[in-house]
């Protein structure tokens, strides 16, 4: 009966496909999550409503963990895009492989990377992101690789 009853939620309040698609996957995600024992039991014991449950989003219906989780992801892109692309240093240390030019700009950073030949085992790599500033050739150079 409370399945029936989503379902019926669900057709009546979501006409279009792929919303009403998108609902149902989440919900039943939700429900299935072995983390997510509060939702599930607030929809078997009827204290979320059925019909509340096609508006509801997927922030609502997750887990604890599950939307900490997520704000640390929101929180890390928000820091990211705040800190906006890095400032190029002119450099005449590289050679641009389009015009043979040496006016160049740089920038840095690290990132960690799992090499097959280090047994799949993350190494950091510093990552060196170069343009020419003759042609406005790109190109990125790697060191630290195992």
């Amino acid at each position: 009966a409370l399945a029936e009853a989503i379902e019926e939620s669900l057709h009546a309040q979501l006409v279009e496909e792929k919303s009403y698609l998108t609902q149902a996957r989440s919900i039943v995600f939700n429900l299935k999550d072995a983390e997510n024992c509060t939702f599930r039991e607030k929809v078997v014991s009827r204290a979320c409503n059925p019909e509340d449950l096609p508006t509801m989003s997927a922030e609502d219906m997750a887990s604890g963990a599950r939307a900490a989780q997520r704000a640390h992801i929101r929180r890390a892109a928000a820091d990211a895009a705040v800190a906006g692309a890095p400032e190029l240093t002119p450099s005449d240390d590289f050679v641009c492989e389009k015009c043979g030019g040496t006016k160049t700009a740089y920038s840095q950073s690290t990132a960690t990377e799992s090499c097959i030949r280090s047994g799949g085992e993350p190494t950091m790599t510093a990552v060196t992101f170069v343009t020419c500033l003759g042609c406005g050739y790109s190109w990125t150079e790697r060191s630290g690789m195992a």
